[in-house]
């Protein structure tokens, strides 16, 4: 210990600004060396933890006086912040309990919810905001009948109480219990999340006969933890309290912790409530989809009281082509005092944080801008990026900064992008978009959560180019058909003086990729094999895959390549030849010469040539489900055209001619021209984007068997002359 002691004096002699060294030197109870360290750190520094640093000093040395007039001048000089605050209750607790209670109200009418101070005064009596509304879990579980069989965990208490301040700030109340019902549901009832400021109240595990035991073990998972020695049938209570800063350290206002849902799509709820406790003079915002809720509204000691309570909620069951499900379960969202321009200034403000490059990330990146037009130079950044970088955990991670992925060669490459152009004197903005369907829609209470999808909008001189950073090289000069017509959040980087907007309509690109094309050239023989050229048009990411596969196969195994792919369209394939054709920078033609043995099969005096369809049937995916309890909704439209010429034999034609089938779900159009025996057949399937109402969805159904009769006729040859 002395030894330690003469370490930590000659320390404090040699390298007295050491970070940290006045903390350990007070730890170890050298309150000199310390008081020395401190002293000659406030020489080259300038903090307020050095100024209350003295004043702790002088409060463990017994010298109260001292201690308040060092604290007194932090106050004046650093104003009332939350150190100043701590210090000073814990200097009034020297001098009694009146006293202590005294600073301690008035330290947290200045910030209410300081979590620290907050819990000290329920320690000395005062009652917890929750307690009012305080159940007990295992009374709820014991009037609580076990969900049905086929979930793997319930919910069986879902309590969150809210107490919001008039600074903004609030303080969260959780009180859970779940059950696990098969080794799947383990992970669900074993794992707590927290938010980052909390206070964990309690953690039970209840065994399956009833024991109640502490948890024997935990492992942090990030953001909670996970409880060690859950078994189907067990249960595990969580209680604790967090502290929810404003959003922004300017801004008086908030916005809900989570946007909270009162039902899922894997487990059942039994009791699921959400209290919320306003000062009655805030305009609180609320919004949601309220079907299924109890509401209560109502003053409670003083304060406006909002209650949303729901029982005995299944699982929600998604249909295919469902809504999202957002919409088919009730949730809350509120707040006051924040507009979608702090929300954006508030993930502004982690982007340019996050926008520091490195010397590696600048020798590599910033000599791909230079030279060419603006359109050339960001095509080669964005091969360079698609060629060194992999995919990573997203195109856009706050939490790392542009060097650093570099440096891991992985994600981030939205920040990387940004980082660069910003670099190479480029205007950029970050424009955060969700997908077209639910543009315009749920604006009413700003949010973290709607915009999500990062694109950038840049420009050099007079040119302006929309980039998509998940579409790789495709993605300059386009942005996906999904994000297009859209709105979203323009975040400008290059000048961070220029506010953040809400963009009302992303624009319209050219998409080719929407329509799915092929074209077949088939030589029927006599015997009703087919000598066959088959085109399959690509583009974007299915292009980029295909072309990356056909890359990565030895010469020497590429015949055997194209064999697989053309038994995969035309089954029984066999002479079979493949190339992959460029048309332009983002599409590719995947070209195939085959011969097919009986393509056609006689069927009576004619032929069927099954083997020729290359429609698949469009009701297994819009059609399958006998009737709907939500609507079908069809994002982006399906757009299908298909081409094949014939060569018949000779003396052979067609048996079919032109079809259509029109609907307002949509149409298929079969057009046939012949030639002498030459025969071409058009086939063209158009279903616009849409929205159909449970009611109208027999309708849809027997459109899609329409349109699949269509669809799905094979070619049928018959002898000329019969």
């Amino acid at each position: 210990l002395e030894e330690r002691r003469g370490i930590l004096e000659a320390m404090a002699g040699t390298d007295p600004v050491a970070p940290g060294l006045a903390e350990i030197l007070l730890a170890s109870c050298l309150t000199g060396p310390a008081r020395q360290v401190l002293e000659r750190r406030r020489q080259v520094e300038d903090l307020p933890s050095l100024d209350l640093g003295l004043a702790r000093l002088a409060l463990n040395d017994g010298d109260l006086a001292g201690a308040e007039r060092l604290l007194e001048a932090a106050r004046k000089r650093w104003g009332e912040i939350g150190p100043v605050d701590d210090l000073t209750v814990t200097l009034a607790a020297a001098q009694g309990r009146e006293a202590e209670e005294k600073s301690l109200d008035a330290a947290l009418d200045r910030t209410p919810s300081t979590l620290q101070l907050r819990t000290l005064q329920w320690h000395l009596g005062a009652t917890p905001f929750w307690a009012p509304f305080h159940v007990d879990a295992l009374d709820v579980a014991r009037q609580h009948d076990t969900s049905p069989s086929g979930m793997d965990s319930e919910l069986i208490l879902d309590q969150a109480v809210e107490r919001v301040y008039e600074d903004g700030s609030s303080l969260y109340y959780y009180h859970g219990l779940t059950r696990a019902l098969t080794p799947a549901g383990v992970d669900d009832a074993s794992t707590v999340q927290l938010l980052p400021d909390t206070e964990l109240l309690s953690v039970r595990l209840i065994k399956a006969d009833g024991t109640v035991v502490v948890p024997p073990e935990t492992t942090s998972n990030g953001r909670g933890f996970v409880i060690k020695g859950v078994e189907p049938g067990d249960m595990v209570e969580s209680e604790y309290v967090s502290a929810v800063a404003p959003p922004g350290a300017s801004r008086r206002g908030h916005l809900s912790p989570y946007i909270y849902r009162f039902a899922d799509t894997n487990r059942g709820f039994d009791r699921s409530e959400y209290t919320l406790l306003v000062p009655r003079d805030i305009d609180l915002v609320v919004d949601g989809h309220f079907e299924g809720l109890q509401t209560t509204d109502e003053i409670h000691d003083g304060l406006h009281l909002l209650r949303w309570r729901a029982v005995d909620m299944p699982p929600v069951e998604l249909e295919p082509f469902g809504p999202p499900s957002q919409d088919l379960m009730p949730w809350v969202n509120y707040g006051f005092g924040v507009r979608w321009q702090d929300v954006g200034d508030t993930i502004r403000d982690r982007a340019l944080a996050a926008m520091r490059s490195s010397p590696e990330l600048d020798a590599w990146g910033l000599p791909l801008l230079r030279g060419g037009s603006p359109t050339e130079a960001l095509h080669r950044l964005a091969d360079a990026l698609e060629k060194d970088l992999k995919a990573g955990r997203g195109v856009l991670t706050l939490g790392e900064t542009a060097g650093q992925s570099f440096s891991l060669k992985r994600g981030n490459q939205a920040t990387i992008w940004a980082t660069l152009l910003v670099e190479s004197g480029w205007t950029t903005d970050l424009v955060l978009v969700r997908p077209a369907p639910y543009a315009g829609t749920h604006l009413k209470v700003p949010n973290f959560d709607a915009f999500t999808t990062p694109l950038l909008r840049v420009r050099k001189g007079e040119a302006e180019v929309w980039i998509d950073p998940d579409l790789g090289s495709a993605g300059v000069g386009h942005i996906r058909p999904i994000l297009q017509h859209s709105d979203g959040l323009v975040l400008p980087l290059s000048d961070p003086a220029r506010p953040v907007s809400y963009l009302a309509r992303t624009p319209e690109f050219p998409n080719p990729e929407l329509e799915e094309r092929m074209a077949l050239k088939a030589r029927i023989l006599a015997s009703g094999d087919a000598e066959i050229s088959y085109d399959m048009t690509l583009h974007g990411r299915q292009a980029k895959r295909l072309e990356d596969m056909i890359a990565g196969i030895p010469k020497d195994r590429l015949d055997m390549a194209y064999q697989q792919i053309a038994a995969n369209i035309f089954s029984g394939a066999d002479t079979v030849s493949g190339a992959v054709r460029h048309t332009n920078d983002r599409e590719v033609v995947l070209h195939l010469d085959l011969h097919l043995p009986s393509a056609c099969l006689p069927e009576g005096t004619g032929m069927t040539c099954q083997a020729l369809v290359l429609a698949h049937p469009i009701s297994p995916r819009l059609a399958s489900l006998p009737e709907r309890k939500t609507p079908l909704v069809i994002e982006l439209p399906v757009l299908q055209r298909m081409e094949s010429e014939l060569i018949l034999p000779e003396g052979w034609t067609l048996a079919e001619g032109s079809r259509r089938v029109e609907d307002p779900h949509g149409s298929v159009v079969r057009t046939v021209t012949a030639s002498g025996n030459h025969v071409r057949l058009v086939l063209e399937l158009r279903i616009p984007a849409q929205s159909v109402p449970p009611e109208a969805y027999p309708g849809m159904v027997r459109f899609c068997h329409a349109a699949d009769d269509v669809l799905t006729e094979p070619p049928r040859l018959r002898k000329t002359g019969r």
